[in-house]
């Protein structure tokens, strides 16, 4: 190696300067103008799980037992950023800023060991205004930290490969083992470039070479092997990272999987309730509790079965997904990302679907080009090459969003930017028949890219606007989210989540008419979602219809048969159609599926008292206080139980502890104070 490659010049550090600085400064542009953005202050879906974890891992608190269900290294970096700066939504964006400028600085540093100076400028420029990378930059999601990981490991294998000593390649396998507990997704290029290593190695007999294969591959295993531990320690069953593989599969591979919306069939749709039915329908299936990695298990025999059964379907399946990760528009599982983004000038600016889906509509293409333009393949662009390769079969296995194919944008940047400086200088000297070639790929490139060949590109804001209103809801302001859910069944009736908790709000206003509409447009449009048709039973009862109540309630349980609250409903709809006996055995379901379930105690014991059934109510009040020690209610039914028995002493215990929980009508209250008082010397 030249002194002058050890050294870089005074024009390296200055433009790397200026690309860190221009990289910065956008992202500070973007924080400004996304404070106005609700996604600011109220983190949904995927960030809110990230929040919820970072901030147990702030005040040491724990936050779900058990090995780890993701990948642990973002919430656990997010985690000592509240610990040290406190959960300020301005503090972490500002950290992820300077994150994301480090990543367009290591783009230019790569593209200059790659291929030239020219090269790496171009490529660290445009990263450092790629639209897509500054919002996600902006995010509480792991694309930032992943990208920087990835992208420090690419640089230190790049100088392995100029400088083969040891401590790049341990360098290069340790960042690749921290990004693979970020975004496990890494590891089959960890893992390739292990064989690659191996390959020459048996191809040289050097031992040096050994040595760096043993080295590498001791690094990338350091970061994981304490996680993998802790996974054995926490369930007593191997799980490398993290537990979701098997489910991420199932949802990426069934049949009604759209190969991008994170949905489980038959499963709720928000993130924790998706997450507790799955854990149901495994342990239903199976007839028996399941841990967490036979759960993982579980999904990933059902995924490799489905696929059996339907191989053409599969193949089908993963072409279409293939579309959608080579197409322009930057699709999202868990908000729209183009009406969040727009919501800002910058990003207006930035990122577009007009003619060409921009920026990524025009980068593929470009990053093909400059594939064909690499005439003398060095180790160097192989390694970025392979990255590519084993980045896209893991994105498509499972489902395809911007942020899944977002640690992807760097290389193919590296690759754009050498098309770029290679047309602008050695055009003419290229061979006609790679010009040819070279001009070929691109335009095919460009058309595939932006051509929205399964129409979910549409411009349509009602997903975005839904978003808006779960937010407002979150923050307490139904009105805001009434008005928001309006605004998205305009855009599209279809959303069957905007029609069901549209239905909510208006329930709980009174508007029944209305409400039950939505509600059953709800079930039309979800007919296995078992929530919306408990949701519509609600309505039914609420404005005094429980006869339409009983069949959903019934559907329901049939479904799900250890959903409590709908047993408990259909008991309160039995009882308003005067059908006690049923209503009794409604009850006693839902506290036999839970015997923890105080309202199932609580109903039942109430009818049974009315019905005469005097010992049987006791012992039901009894087993509901011992589930909810609490309830004033159920101490104030079982104190008039005991008097109706002249057993004083106990009914007495128990009205005492009714005033001491009671926090309802004051003049209950004194009625119950007085009859105490009358008992008392």
């Amino acid at each position: 190696m030249s002194k002058s490659s050890r050294h870089p010049s005074r024009r390296t550090v200055r433009w790397a300067l200026i690309v860190f600085a221009l990289a910065l400064v956008l992202r500070l542009v973007f924080i400004a103008e996304f404070r106005e953005s609700p996604l600011y202050v109220t983190p949904i879906m995927d960030m809110e799980y990230h929040h919820n974890w970072a901030s147990a891992i702030a005040t040491q608190t724990e936050f779900v037992d058990g090995p780890f269900f993701r990948a642990p290294l973002y919430p656990i970096f997010l985690g000592a950023v509240y610990f040290i700066f406190g959960d300020n939504p301005l503090t972490i964006r500002v950290i992820q800023a300077l994150l994301g400028s480090l990543s367009a600085l290591l783009v230019f540093l790569i593209g200059l060991r790659v291929f030239n100076f020219k090269t790496g400028l171009v490529a660290g420029l445009a990263l450092a205004a790629y639209g897509t990378l500054i919002f996600y930059d902006g995010q509480l999601l792991v694309p930032t930290l992943a990208i920087l990981l990835n992208l420090s490991a690419l640089f230190f294998l790049v100088k392995a490969w100029e400088n083969p000593i040891a401590v790049h390649f341990a360098l290069g396998g340790l960042l690749l083992g921290l990004s693979a507990i970020a975004r496990p997704t890494v590891l089959l290029f960890a893992l390739s470039v292990f064989l690659w290593m191996l390959w020459r190695y048996f191809k040289g007999r050097s031992p040096a070479t050994l040595v760096h294969v043993v080295v590498y591959g001791a690094a990338v295993l350091i970061p994981i092997l304490p996680v993998t531990v802790h996974n054995l320690a926490e369930s007593g069953e191997f799980t490398l990272i993290g537990t979701y593989g098997g489910l991420n599969a199932y949802i990426g591979n069934n049949l009604s999987s759209d190969g991008v919306s994170a949905k489980l069939p038959g499963a709720r749709r928000d993130w924790w309730g998706m997450m507790v039915d799955a854990e149901r329908m495994a342990e239903q299936d199976c007839g028996r509790e399941l841990s967490d990695a036979e759960q993982s298990t579980y999904w990933a025999g059902k995924t490799a079965g489905t696929i059996a059964d339907n191989p053409g379907w599969f193949l089908a399946h993963l072409f279409r997904k293939f579309i959608l990760l080579v197409e322009g528009t930057e699709l999202s599982n868990n908000f729209d990302l183009y009406f969040f983004a727009h919501g800002t000038h910058l990003l207006k600016l930035l990122m577009w679907r007009n003619l060409i889906a921009f920026p990524w509509g025009i980068l593929l293409p470009l990053a093909v080009a400059g594939l064909l333009l690499c005439r003398s393949w060095t180790a160097r662009q192989k390694t970025l090459a392979l990255f590519l390769v084993c980045y896209v079969p893991v994105v498509v296995l499972f489902f395809v969003t911007a942020r899944y194919r977002l640690p992807m944008v760097p290389v193919l940047v590296l690759f754009g930017a050498h098309t770029v400086v290679t047309v602008a200088a050695e055009w003419r000297q290229l061979r006609p028949a790679l010009r040819t070639a070279v001009v070929f790929a691109f335009l095919v490139m460009l058309v595939v890219c932006n051509t929205d060949v399964y129409s979910l590109a549409g411009r349509s804001e009602a997903q975005g606007l839904y978003t808006m209103a779960s937010i407002c809801e979150k923050q307490g302001d139904s009105g805001g989210g009434e008005r928001y859910y309006r605004m998205a069944l305009a855009e599209d009736s279809t959303l069957a989540e905007a029609n069901n908790n549209l239905g909510l709000i208006l329930t709980g206003r009174g508007a029944f008419d209305e409400a039950t509409r939505l509600l059953q447009r709800a079930v039309r449009l979800a007919p296995g979602d078992y929530i919306m048709k408990y949701n519509l039973a609600y309505a039914y009862l609420e404005g005094g219809t429980p006869e339409a109540a009983v069949p959903l309630l019934k559907s329901v349980l049939e479904q799900v048969p250890g959903y409590t609250d709908a047993a408990n409903n259909l008991g309160v709809a039995y009882l308003r159609l005067n059908q006690r006996d049923s209503a009794v055995t409604a009850y006693r379901h839902a506290v036999r599926e839970n015997p923890s379930y105080a309202d199932g105690y609580h109903s039942l014991g109430v009818v049974l008292s009315e019905m005469g059934e005097t010992d049987s109510a006791i012992v039901c009040f009894r087993r509901g206080l011992q589930s909810a020690p609490t309830r004033a209610d159920m101490h104030y039914h079982l104190g008039m139980l005991y008097l109706d028995r002249q057993a004083t002493d106990s009914a007495l215990v128990h009205l005492r502890s009714f005033l001491r929980y009671w926090r309802g009508d004051p003049h209950i209250a004194e009625e119950v104070r007085a009859l105490v008082a009358s008992f008392e010397p």
